[in-house]
């Protein structure tokens, strides 16, 4: 690492989160894939969870070129967001809604970090990433506004269930990421700050599919 590019502890805990949460993302799609009937849905699941799993390996990559160490990080309290939905998921719709709102936030969050940063490899990474997340959510949208076309009103529903979920969990959040450091508390700063624009932003996006 370059002696103009340092990694706080807070940041080497923040990628480590980064990692993991991708990981079990892609682990939980991957289960839905096995699940459902219509191939359709199966192929593009497996698709997804491939791009999340390999998203999580491009975080391993990054953390061992900058000798970040890798922690096991596991959510025990039942506190993120997908591990507080999941009893609250009963239908395919639910689940792409569930994970829809979810990945129109990683653009945001990672867009905040990518100008936070003082280290070039991990812009490097965030601005891939915040540019791969187009397409994961492109054909969940487009899934999603088809079966609203078709009359199901599940879609509206579904949508604001896990947007307000989804709000709750990420606030919660910021308020444990200012506790691990003062830098980090720089960053929940700059995320605060830009909140309401992207807030308005995801509600206008949202209000098309419903």
């Amino acid at each position: 690492m370059k002696p103009n590019e340092p990694i706080s502890q807070s940041e080497c805990f923040i990628v480590n989160r980064y990692a993991a949460s991708e990981l079990a993302g892609g682990l939980l799609i991957g289960k839905m894939a096995r699940k459902v009937k219509d191939s359709y849905l199966r192929t593009q699941l497996a698709w997804h969870c491939a791009e999340e799993t390999r998203h999580a390996l491009i975080w391993y990559k990054l953390m061992d070129e900058l000798g970040i160490p890798s922690i096991e990080i596991h959510d025990s309290n039942k506190e993120d967001y997908f591990s507080y939905v999941q009893d609250k998921v009963e239908n395919i719709i639910d689940f792409l809604a569930c994970v829809h709102v979810y990945e129109l936030r990683v653009p945001f969050h990672f867009g905040v970090h990518l100008k936070w940063t003082k280290n070039s490899k991990i812009q490097t990474v965030l601005m891939q990433l915040i540019k791969e997340e187009d397409s994961h959510l492109s054909w969940i949208r487009d899934f999603l506004y088809k079966e609203k076309k078709n009359g199901n009103n599940g879609v509206s529903i579904s949508l604001k269930k896990f947007a307000d979920i989804e709000n709750i969990t990420y606030y919660k959040d910021l308020e444990r990421l200012e506790k691990i450091g003062n830098d980090a508390k720089e960053l929940v700063k700059n995320i605060r700050l830009d909140l309401a624009k992207f807030e308005r932003e995801r509600e206008n996006e949202l209000s098309q599919l419903e």
